[in-house]
C-alpha cells in the first residue's frame, strides 16, 4: 500500500510539472511575439526607410573602411549588447530606417553608460581565479626555457 501511495505521488507531482513546462511554453511563445511586435516597431508611414546596404553608406567609417553589410545584418539578427536593429523583409530585401538605427545606437549608448567598459568586466565565475605563486613561477620558467632554446636569451 505504501508503494502504491508513493507512485500515485510520483504521478500527481509528475502530472504538476507537465502542467508547468506546459504554461512556460506558452509563456515563452507569448514573449517572444511580444518581443517581436514591440521590438521591431518600424513605422512604414513616418520613417524613411533605407535598404541595409545604404544604411552602411550612412554609418561614419571606421579605420578607414565602411561598416560592412554583414554586420548590420548581424545586428538585425543577433543584436548588439543584447539590442537588435530594427529591420523589416521586404522579398529578398531587408529593409531600416534611420529612425531606426538612431534608436539602436541610442540603446546601446545608454547601456554602454549603465555598464562598466568591457575590458574592465570580469565575469563572477572568474573574480575568485587566480593564479598561484607557484604557478606563476613555473610559467615564467617554461617561457625562459623557450626563449633560451630559441637563442633569444642566454
Amino acid at each position: 500500500m505504501n508503494s502504491t501511495a508513493n507512485s500515485t505521488g510520483y504521478t500527481a507531482i509528475f502530472c504538476i510539472v507537465e502542467q508547468i513546462i506546459s504554461i512556460l511554453k506558452k509563456l515563452l511563445d507569448t514573449h517572444a511575439l511580444l518581443r517581436r511586435h514591440l521590438i521591431m516597431s518600424i513605422d512604414l508611414k513616418t520613417e524613411k526607410l533605407i535598404p541595409l546596404t545604404q544604411a552602411s553608406k550612412l554609418l561614419p567609417q571606421v579605420d578607414g573602411k565602411r561598416i560592412h553589410i554583414s554586420t548590420l545584418w548581424r545586428w538585425c539578427k543577433k543584436g548588439l549588447k543584447g539590442i537588435n536593429l530594427e529591420y523589416i523583409r521586404t522579398g529578398s530585401k531587408i529593409i531600416t530606417s534611420k529612425e531606426a538605427m538612431q534608436r539602436f545606437f541610442d540603446a546601446v549608448t545608454k547601456l554602454d553608460e549603465t555598464q562598466p567598459p568591457q575590458s574592465f568586466y570580469k565575469p563572477e565565475y572568474l573574480k575568485n581565479k587566480t593564479r598561484s605563486e607557484k604557478s606563476r613561477q613555473r610559467q615564467i620558467e617554461n617561457a625562459n626555457n623557450i626563449l633560451v632554446k630559441a637563442k633569444i636569451i642566454q
